[in-house]
């Protein structure tokens, strides 16, 4: 019967306190920060702005598509209409975040088509590569890099470290067969 109590706490407290402790894992589940999931792809904080997401969606995949691979999981997009909502998921000073393969949190400084690209970048990275090598062994100059220069971000120049990663990301993709650039990526 101990075990039984002790397996059932676990069970119990296991997931809230992930839940309170690591707040990016909330987009799991986006509904309880106050956004709807109008689709299976798309939530919004603000239903007023379905369509324009839902193009902004749309746009960002098909670049996505035409320009890099396809995605073989597309990812449920939480778009925040206001910093709260994002700061919710605990991503505070960034505009934007994707969370390995369970999704993307946009906040409202990131509602913008390379935003959403970038961040599908990193969404198609996961996939390709897997959880346990993007987190511990492909560089950062090829996840950012990547993300910043396929994305076609407009910014002539970005801040540091970010423009040397594209910089260095640049010169490395210039030398590699683009069909097999996830085997090359593989190999870093």
């Amino acid at each position: 019967m101990k075990k039984l109590y002790i397996l059932l706490f676990l069970i119990i407290v296991i997931p809230i306190t992930c839940w309170a402790g690591f707040k990016p894992i909330r987009v799991i589940a986006p509904e309880f920060s106050g956004v709807k999931c109008l689709t299976q792809l798309i939530c919004v904080e603000d239903e007023t702005q379905l369509a324009k997401v839902k193009q902004l969606y749309s746009k960002a995949m098909k670049q996505l598509e035409n320009d890099i691979d396809n995605i073989q999981n597309k990812p449920r997009v939480v778009f925040c209409s206001t910093e709260e909502c994002f700061n919710y998921f605990g991503l505070y000073k960034q505009k934007a975040a994707t969370l390995a393969t369970f999704g993307i949190v946009l906040s409202p400084r990131a509602w913008e088509n390379e935003y959403l690209v970038h961040e599908l970048i990193h969404h198609l990275q996961h996939e390709r590569l897997g959880l346990t090598k993007v987190w511990f062994s492909t560089p950062d100059w090829f996840m950012e890099g990547m993300a910043y220069s396929l994305s076609k971000d407009p910014r002539a120049e970005l801040a540091e470290p970010w423009q040397g990663y594209r910089n260095k990301f640049d010169t490395w993709y210039a030398t590699i067969n683009k069909s097999e650039k996830w085997l090359s990526a593989k190999k870093l």
